[in-house]
């Protein structure tokens, strides 16, 4: 759980050849640390998993709204 080496976890696990990891992922976006939600989010985003973004748009961080909004944006064309 130390943020360190969820960051660095996120950073190297997403593959769009394993999926196995997302569900881990998902749970992250609830994460009490805004780093750890901004990475999570762009995990899943750059693995096309953006089922979970649009909740993350009213995140109680800028940060994470703001990488919400741009991967929606992204996924939307």
């Amino acid at each position: 759980e130390a943020e360190s080496v969820l960051l660095r976890a996120l950073e190297v696990i997403g593959s769009k050849e394993r999926k196995d990891w997302v569900p881990l992922a998902q749970r992250l976006l609830q994460h009490p640390s805004d780093s750890v939600r901004v990475a999570a989010v762009r995990s899943l985003a750059q693995v096309g998993d953006g089922a979970d973004l649009e909740g993350r748009l009213y995140d109680v961080s800028p940060g994470v709204r703001g990488h919400a909004a741009f991967w929606v944006a992204e996924r939307a064309g």
